[in-house]
């Protein structure tokens, strides 16, 4: 699985782009969100209410989570944070095969100006 964060959830700790991993290291637990028919989702529970639409920071998740640890009452949210994708395409960024003709093409050249330049 490839898993990405939620636009609304801050991209990057400490100049590190965010995953899972570093989620868990930094800020606390995940759990695994399955809906049928929906791109499976990681989410943490937090007790603190977010108005829809803003911009979620690392801070408020932590600042949520440790009032939830020290409390253990109230109301609890699950908040999901990355969505998962099984297969990715990526565009061709380099024409390699048109570079490895070229050169191909050019060995041969290449070779017999070496052997005069030995001589």
């Amino acid at each position: 699985m490839l898993w990405i964060p939620f636009s609304n959830i801050q991209q990057r700790i400490g100049g590190k782009r965010l995953t899972p991993r570093l989620f868990v290291a930094s800020v606390g637990p995940l759990h695994s969100v399955n809906v049928p028919g929906k791109l499976p989702m990681l989410a943490a529970y937090i007790s603190s209410s977010f108005g829809a639409g803003k911009r979620i920071t690392l801070a408020s998740l932590r600042a949520g989570m440790r009032r939830r640890s020290r409390s253990g009452a109230g109301a609890v949210r699950s908040v999901p944070i990355f969505f998962g994708i099984n297969t990715v395409q990526l565009r061709a960024r380099f024409g390699l095969q048109a570079i490895f003709d070229r050169g191909r093409a050019n060995l041969a050249k290449a070779y017999v100006a070496h052997m005069k330049a030995g001589r």
